[in-house]
């Protein structure tokens, strides 16, 4: 498999050892045959997945989001499944978690889309593993080191 990514906070050689390829958001549109998000919310992020992210998708390709809800646009994206301009999506976080909309209820009934209830990390072993790495980060800290999951290394010294 070939990993790209797009990220606006990361440069080339943090990328290339992490064995991905750096890309514009427009050449992950066009290139992915499925894109995983896992961004912050904010203004410059909601709804970046809407209208004209999907017609820029390949219409064999998937989207999975288990970041932030509000990253896409839902009805874009039901829209964008019953048009086939998008293969399926899976989505572990919606834009509401609580509010029964008419939008909500087809994503969850929707032939193309696996919803999961923002859960899809939760297992015993990877709540063991979380708090094993945050002990093992703030020891290091502690210990004059740099922790192993500072992306901002440049700013560390």
């Amino acid at each position: 498999m070939r990993v790209i990514i797009h990220d606006p906070y990361l440069s080339e050689p943090p990328a290339r050892e992490m064995g991905a390829e750096l890309v514009s958001f427009d050449a992950l549109l066009e290139r992915a045959d499925f894109i995983s998000l896992h961004a912050p919310l904010n203004e410059s992020t909601h709804h970046l997945f809407g209208e004209a992210a999907f017609t820029k998708m390949k219409n064999t390709a998937s989207i999975i989001n288990t970041a932030r809800g509000g990253l896409i646009d839902e009805a874009a994206l039901i829209a964008a499944l019953d048009a086939g301009k998008l293969f399926g999506a899976a989505l572990d976080v919606l834009e509401s978690e609580t509010a029964v909309t008419h939008i909500r209820t087809a994503l969850v009934h929707h032939p193309k889309m696996i919803v999961t209830a923002h859960t899809a990390w939760l297992s015993e072993q990877a709540r063991a593993t979380l708090q094993l790495r945050a002990i093992e980060q703030v020891l290091a800290c502690l210990k004059g080191e740099t922790p192993y999951g500072l992306i901002n290394r440049g700013l560390s010294k």
